[in-house]
């Protein structure tokens, strides 16, 4: 059997194929990617066809990063500025991982002159990225890695006022994240009063509807009252002054502007799941080649 170090290359090497099978464009390095070493991962970015990327990671001195530190993409007619940070686990004698506090700032400036819409991709912990977003309102999305930070949905999600929505899937290949968004540059994330509004109009346009179809049997008597009608009325009026109070809030300009919006949605990758044959093949050849030293062999790189 192969090392620790010699099974690290081995696996790195066939993630970073099957990683470029599956459409990946960016790769945030984190502690799990240096296994190897980082002048090895080094050598391996330079063969593949998407971007090692690491703010933070840098020489022992502190004076050049590792990878680039960020990579601007197009997306349709959108210029996408991406972003990672590396955790402080991943510290070893042969280089540093600088505090994002100082590795940010300058970096940030730069990227938001060249992209409409800025994503982090995190491997700090939660609370750290928290910090990093809390203080830097131009990060617009973050991808986060460990534990699944937020839930999937099938309708677009409002986000708290000035807030920025951290992502993320279960860990390991166990899922995968679809992330639909309608970005217009300029304007920020739905807010919840947006939701509120929307369903207090889809409320009031159903008490309208249950008013009109109150037939003239339902109609009281002179001098009488009509419980549904009262009851109706009362919902409506109750909405309509809803409707107000949150259009005022929002702000006559931003409804007519609108807002930015966006689905996150995930998908369970289970064994039920037709298996995608080059990546298949890859998996094949990374286990052959951890097996292969027991019986006398050379290791086989994994590949197509």
């Amino acid at each position: 059997m192969p090392g620790q170090e010699e099974r690290a290359k081995l696996t790195a090497s066939a993630l970073a194929k099957a990683y470029h099978l599956i459409g990946y464009q960016a790769l945030g390095i984190g502690d799990a990617d240096l296994a190897a070493g980082a002048d090895w991962l080094r050598n391996l970015s330079k063969n593949s066809k998407f971007y090692f990327i690491s703010a933070n990671l840098t020489s022992k001195s502190g004076q050049a990063t590792l990878f680039p530190p960020a990579v601007i993409l197009p997306a349709g007619s959108l210029k996408v500025g991406i972003i990672a940070l590396t955790g402080p686990a991943a510290a070893s004698p042969g280089y540093q991982v600088r505090p994002w506090q100082e590795a940010l700032p300058g970096l940030l400036a730069k990227t938001a002159k060249k992209s409409d819409l800025i994503i982090l991709l995190s491997d700090l912990p939660l609370a750290e990225t928290k910090a990093v977003v809390a203080t830097y309102p131009a990060i617009r999305i973050v991808i986060q890695g460990g534990p699944p930070q937020s839930s999937p949905a099938t309708t677009p999600q409002s986000r708290p006022s000035g807030s920025t929505p951290i992502l993320s899937v279960a860990p390991e290949g166990r899922q995968l994240g679809v992330l639909d968004i309608d970005w217009r540059p300029g304007r920020p994330w739905a807010p919840q009063e947006l939701a509120r509004l929307t369903a207090a109009r889809t409320a009031l346009a159903q008490t309208r509807s249950e008013l009109k179809k109150l037939s003239p049997r339902e109609s009281p008597p002179p001098g009488s009252t009509n419980p549904a009608r009262q009851a109706l009325t009362a919902r409506e009026l109750a909405l309509e002054a809803a409707i107000k109070e949150l259009s005022d809030k929002l702000g006559p300009a931003n409804l007519k502007a609108g807002f930015s919006t966006y689905v996150n949605r995930t998908i369970n990758l289970d064994a039920s799941l037709p298996e995608d044959q080059a990546v298949k093949a890859i998996t094949e050849r990374l286990d052959a080649g951890i097996q292969a030293p027991a019986a006398g062999k050379a290791p086989a790189r994994p590949g197509p």
